[in-house]
């Protein structure tokens, strides 16, 4: 029994070792063409509205395809939600739904060959990043009847943004820039 159970262990460990090898070898750059990218962050932004007594961290999730050796596109989605007071009613919530696209240009390479940064392609993704979509405001009736829609309006930005992997498929982001909700961007990305 002690041998069989040996067995199976390593015809596990060696079937999921051949697939990790392989899905190493398919995408072995921190960015190629055919990669799915995925994040998962939060932004810490500057809010001018002296109205704000509270802020939750905006979270957000993206995906990104690799749709050639340089340049990704994806989509976004996020939330957030503010309590704002005005002088002449109660404190009240705000949630905020974001949603759209964005499109990335990756420049490890160009920066390998072309300055003096000497980054490693496998662990170290550099890009430049354009955000487009919809941020949708709904606040809770005061009367209990559910949400009120306070309306939609269009969010664009800008990032450059650096992706480290410390594992195969795990890392880091952090980006700088004007988005859809902050100026910076911290957070967690895997590679698929």
């Amino acid at each position: 029994m002690n041998y069989f159970l040996r067995a199976v262990a390593l015809s596990i460990l060696g079937i999921f070792s051949s697939t990790l090898l392989q899905a190493q070898h398919k995408h072995s750059e921190a960015f190629e063409e055919g990669i799915i990218l995925a994040d998962f962050h939060s932004s810490i932004g500057m809010y001018k509205n002296r109205n704000f007594v509270t802020q939750r961290m905006p979270l957000f999730l993206g995906v990104d395809y690799g749709v050639s050796s340089v340049f990704s596109a994806g989509i976004f989605g996020g939330w957030n939600q503010r309590t704002f007071k005005d002088p002449k009613f109660p404190a009240y919530d705000v949630n905020y739904y974001f949603y759209g696209g964005r499109f990335s240009a990756h420049m490890t390479e160009y920066l390998r060959k072309n300055t003096v940064l000497k980054f490693n392609p496998r662990t170290v993704d550099i890009y430049a990043t354009l955000w487009g979509g919809r941020q949708l405001a709904k606040q809770i009736s005061f009367t209990g009847g559910g949400y009120l829609d306070s309306g939609t309006t269009s969010i664009i930005g800008g990032f450059v943004g650096v992706r480290m992997y410390s594992m195969y498929r795990i890392g880091v982001l952090v980006e700088i820039g004007a988005g859809p909700y902050g100026i910076i961007n911290v957070g967690i990305c895997g590679k698929f």
